[in-house]
């Protein structure tokens, strides 16, 4: 499988209430786009959706403008009338990332499995997925852990940039957060003895096929080989100790 140098990481709001449990209707598109290699954020986009409920009137199911309640105001700054003002037709925004991002060929990085469902109802050609908060639980080895992207951040030496709960800004510092994994994993080839003392010996993965650690010794940790499968550099590097 061969893999665009741009990654998309891609993140949504939906419309929430206090009195009602799951989520709304996606209000909010955030997109930003990863060179892999530069290792750079290229640019971050925010777009805004007309969502609509469909009400019945007379036996029929009649779009109506999504209500947005004060406390999804207050969490994403989106309000009915500014979404209305600014926002696009789901439809025509899903075809301005097909066209723009190549949404459905190029890699997506999300923290959150949900945060893509809006491929399930669009296309049957889903892009390569990688869920970031998985692929940090491996790199930290807190695989029973379910951990915020402020703490995410917080481990890599980095901190949230912007405005929590905006689409845009939420994509921005998954990207940032994913690059920096990135590093880390890079790094561990240069020091595989970090990564070889830490108890995961068996195979780990990530995406597909982005990480497998194998282990092939009994119970001296030097007897270990390390091998990192990684696409983004399209190399496959067997690493042991010295």
């Amino acid at each position: 499988m061969k893999l665009s140098n741009i990654v998309n990481v891609i993140d949504t709001e939906s419309a929430c209430w206090p009195d009602k449990k799951g989520l709304g209707p996606i209000i909010e598109i955030g997109l930003t786009t990863i060179d892999l290699k530069t290792k750079q954020i290229i640019k971050s986009y925010s777009y805004p959706i007309k969502a609509v409920d469909y009400v019945e009137e007379n036996g029929y199911l009649v779009p109506k403008p999504v209500d947005i309640s004060p406390l999804c105001h207050e969490l994403t700054g989106w309000t009915s009338h500014k979404l209305q003002k600014q926002g696009k037709r789901f439809w025509d925004v899903w075809r301005l990332l097909k066209e723009k991002h190549a949404i459905t060929s190029r890699m997506a990085v999300a923290d959150q499995d949900d945060e893509l469902r809006f491929f399930n109802s669009t296309c049957y050609d889903k892009p390569t997925f990688i869920n970031v908060s998985a692929l940090w639980s491996l790199a930290f080895d807190y695989r029973d852990k379910n951990e915020s992207l402020d703490c995410m951040l917080e481990s890599v030496g980095l901190s949230f940039e912007g405005r929590k709960h905006s689409a845009k800004d939420d994509s921005y510092n998954i990207a940032r957060l994913f690059l920096a994994l990135l590093e880390c994993l890079r790094g561990e080839l240069n020091n595989p003895i970090n990564r070889i003392n830490k108890p995961i010996y068996e195979v780990l993965y990530v995406g597909d096929l982005l990480i497998q650690v194998q282990s092939l010794g009994n119970k001296d940790p030097l007897d270990k080989q390390l091998f990192i499968i990684d696409k983004f550099v399209k190399k496959f590097t067997p690493v042991l100790p010295d």
